[in-house]
């Protein structure tokens, strides 16, 4: 055994958001993992508020409504290290409120290239952890020189009860389904026109959509967007604008209200098919837990999600990779922001989606071929193990 396995570890304070994203939903997986290892462990979660400058702030208090995490909200701990699960733009500000302690950086990228401004941030850490092997990649092309682990996200246990909303889904349909935000990176409405244009109402096939109530697509910088325009930027208007411009009657289903946990599993327990033409992906929790529930998943070809997507497994769609472009971010933002991300071709999207249809148990196959290869690979007791191997290596 190395020496940096022995060292011991007196606590860790884990700061991240608490659910509803995905920095909130992989950070419960990590501290299960530091739990189920036996090592004290402190919460505090991030909330609304500018206590630090910025749109969010750590919870100060201990009474903080949590059915898993509760009881270790702010707990009084001996601790060492502590774990800043946050997007970067947050680490330093708390970081300064950390002196002495081995701090941890962990996030992840969807582009190419690193944010240039990231990387003052990140250097001033103790190390990084990241959960793929391209985010690492990116991240050292980029001139992160502290140590960088791969953790990759875990699986979260299953519920015992699951519940959905789908009472308009026939037991005969087939159904594909997609669970992101309605962000121009997550890009559901690249996955919806490909739906689309692969299938009409007679067909026995429905696209459902777990997706956000706002539309983020639409956010433009400036006053006047601010003030007047946001109060109309519903996700839902923008899907029926893509319905009549397509001219399509396809069946979609789509949920933009809040879900619990047991109506997501509902959905990845019924659901035939994942689909996502996504622009890319630093992980992809959504397809993550799509193959570990056996479904086959159609995914752009680009991005971290390969890592547990391989062509043999998973339908990739083709793509090509154009310059990084997000119209809702400021020019003055944009600066710090540059590469490419994939450009998924709605028609090849449409066409896997066809074939899939079409090959049933072909798709099936490869789900269930999926669900082993991520049971043998990222299975939790091995990522706790890595995960409390690396924080033991970087502790002094």
């Amino acid at each position: 055994m190395n020496d940096h396995n022995k060292k011991p570890i007196r606590g860790i304070k884990y700061i991240s958001e608490a659910w509803g994203c995905g920095y909130g939903e992989s950070a419960r997986g990590y501290m299960r993992c530091l739990r189920e290892a036996g090592i004290p462990l402190t919460w505090t979660p991030m909330v609304e508020g500018r206590g630090l400058g910025l749109w969010r702030q750590p919870f100060e208090g201990m009474d903080f409504e949590d059915d898993e995490f509760g009881d270790i909200v702010n707990r009084k701990i001996e601790y060492d290290v502590v774990i800043l699960h946050v997007v970067p733009e947050y680490m330093s500000r708390l970081q300064e409120r950390e002196r002495g302690k081995t701090v941890i950086g962990m996030t992840v990228w969807e582009l190419d290239t690193l944010p240039q401004h990231w990387r003052a941030i990140m250097n001033a850490l103790d190390a990084v952890i990241v959960p793929c092997k391209w985010n690492r990649d990116v991240f050292q092309a980029g001139g992160i020189t502290v140590p960088v682990g791969i953790i990759p996200h875990v699986i979260p246990p299953r519920v015992k009860e699951r519940t959905g909303p789908l009472a308009r889904v026939a037991p005969d349909d087939y159904v594909f389904y997609s669970i992101a935000a309605w962000r121009e990176r997550n890009a559901p409405h690249l996955t919806l026109r490909s739906f689309l244009a692969a299938f009409r109402a007679e067909d026995k096939a429905v696209l459902v959509l777990k997706t956000s109530s706002f539309n983020e697509r639409a956010v433009r910088p400036g006053f006047w967007w601010y003030r007047v325009k946001r109060h109309f930027a519903s996700t839902e208007r923008e899907i029926h604008s893509i319905q009549r411009e397509c001219e399509s009657s396809a069946r979609i289903e789509v949920f933009t209200e809040p879900w619990p946990r047991a109506s997501v599993e509902a959905l990845h327990e019924r659901g035939d098919c994942y689909v996502s033409l996504t622009h890319g992906e630093g992980w992809g929790l959504g397809a993550y837990e799509a193959a570990a529930f056996g479904k086959p998943v159609i995914i752009t070809g680009h991005g971290g999600q390969l890592e547990f997507l391989p062509a043999s497994l998973a339908y990739h769609v083709d793509f090509r990779l154009v310059p990084f472009d997000d119209p809702t971010m400021s020019r003055e933002t944009r600066k710090n922001y540059s590469g490419y991300w994939a450009e998924p071709s709605i028609d090849d999207g449409a066409k896997l989606m066809r074939h899939v249809f079409a090959n049933r148990e072909e798709a099936r196959e490869r789900g269930l071929g999926l669900q082993q290869y991520v049971r043998e690979r990222f299975d939790t007791s091995t990522i706790t193990g890595k995960l409390v191997e690396f924080i033991r290596s970087v502790v002094p």
